[in-house]
């Protein structure tokens, strides 16, 4: 999952090399402070879950391609698509088989919910297999999938007007320095 900003720095060619020196440190300083804004308020809405990876995987990355400064927040959750986004009504693979015997073992989502009845929940193994059963089967019926979460979304939603003050504040700066206004 990725959420990203990105800003067009082609046209600085126009200026002298020491502005363009300046605007290009403060358009990365404000995108780093700002990335990293919208960082904190993401994790913030990000469910804490079981293992915390969702919230612990929600890092920004901030970088130049071509004439553009890229700051990108991403997640190395490999369910932050279907947390942020929700999901459609759906089974969750088992990954128990016919004939696998004691070394039978459940697919990693299935692990993932049954862990999260253990310890969220407080239940017994015994007790865990079944409710984790009857969540599985309610986000396959009744409950029509999961519910979207949304926390990039409002992440930028509440951090959109600190994120143009950032960058109005740091490119002013630059160009100030060099007797703009």
């Amino acid at each position: 999952m990725e959420m990203g900003m990105q800003i067009d720095t082609k046209d600085f060619s126009k200026f002298p090399a020491a502005v363009q020196s300046d605007l290009h440190l403060a358009m990365r300083t404000a995108m780093r402070i700002s990335t990293n804004e919208v960082v904190g308020v993401a994790k913030q809405h990000a469910p804490v879950g079981v293992n915390k990876a969702l919230r612990g995987g929600i890092h920004a990355k901030v970088y130049n391609r071509t004439s553009q400064l890229i700051g990108d927040i991403l997640s190395t959750a490999p369910y932050t698509m279907a947390v942020e986004e929700g999901t459609d009504p759906h089974w969750i693979p088992s990954g128990w088989r016919r004939g696998g015997g004691k070394n039978q073992t459940l697919s990693p989502a299935m692990r993932g919910l049954m862990d999260w009845v253990r310890l969220k929940l407080g239940k017994s193994p015994g007790v865990a297999w079944y409710v984790r059963a009857r969540i599985a089967g309610n986000i396959a019926g009744k409950a029509g999938g999961t519910k979207a979460v949304r926390m990039f979304l409002k992440a930028y939603r509440e951090k959109r007007r600190s994120v143009q003050r950032n960058f109005d504040l740091f490119i002013g700066r630059a160009l100030r320095k060099h007797g703009g206004k």
